[in-house]
């Protein structure tokens, strides 16, 4: 272990590459972290870009909320100005 890397197995040649190693330099093949969504299923994806992905559902959620509570106003809006012409 040296310069304080940690080190992890690459699991298709069980040759030990650094921990943060996106592919394997001995055997080429990605190596990257398993995560699972909401329902359970497997994805094989950076950390960081599941992260950003996170984050975006998160900001998604709240504009599935607000793009309705803003439409409903401009409706309403429309309604009272027709009724005062």
């Amino acid at each position: 272990m040296a310069g304080g890397n940690k080190y992890e197995e690459c699991p298709y040649c069980r040759s030990e590459v650094v921990d943060n190693a996106k592919k394997c330099k001995y055997c080429g093949e990605w190596v990257v972290k398993q995560y699972e969504d909401k329902d359970g299923v497997q994805l094989s994806i950076d950390e960081e870009i599941a992260h950003q992905l996170i984050q975006i559902k998160k900001i998604m959620k709240w504009v599935w909320i607000i793009i309705p509570i803003i439409a409903l106003a401009l409706f309403i809006i429309n309604i009272i100005m027709i009724k005062n012409n």
